[in-house]
């Protein structure tokens, strides 16, 4: 048996330097970044308008601060349009997830501020639209392929987020 004091050191490590003496030290850079929550609503051309709102309404009074709309690959949604603008009209951020050029611009044009997604099947068309854009690779193998989209988006002005679309582990 020994006497020899235990102290047991503070539960947050951050306040390691304190523990020791030290006055508190915060990285400058420390809570300058922001994010913002995107809730998708999947297969929004199968929903009725109504629904649509309903879904956006739960998104939002659960923390979403964008919602959005998530079209069907192959297929082409006319209804893109009416969606995105009654969500716009009912105070919502909007963001379109589709590679199909009529439904991206008719969304757009109804007030979408971000489109998911861009990469080198539509760049040619993407650079041209007015708005912010996600980019992702060709492939979830490579990232290869963002650099020349991200530069070609610069070029044309565009906002951008990169999303490089990572493989879980071990996959």
């Amino acid at each position: 048996v020994t006497t020899v004091p235990v102290e047991v050191g503070p539960r947050d490590l951050r306040r390691l330097p304190e523990f020791f003496g030290h006055s508190a030290r915060r990285d400058p850079d420390y809570g300058q970044y922001d994010i913002q929550i995107l809730a998708e609503i999947n297969h929004a051309p199968r929903l009725t308008l109504p629904q649509i709102l309903e879904m956006a309404e739960h998104y939002r009074a659960s923390g979403a601060d964008i919602i959005d709309v998530g079209c069907i690959p192959g297929e082409t949604w006319s209804g893109v349009r009416d969606a995105v603008r009654a969500l716009r009209d009912s105070g919502f951020r909007v963001s379109i997830d589709s590679f199909d050029r009529s439904e991206v611009m008719a969304a757009v044009d109804a007030g979408a501020e971000l489109v998911l997604s861009a990469n080198h099947s539509n760049l040619e068309w993407a650079v041209e639209l007015p708005v912010e854009w996600v980019l992702i690779p060709d492939e979830t193998r490579s990232l290869d392929s963002l650099q020349p989209a991200i530069d070609a988006m610069r070029s044309a002005g565009r906002q951008i987020r990169i999303d490089p679309i990572l493989d879980p582990v071990g996959i």
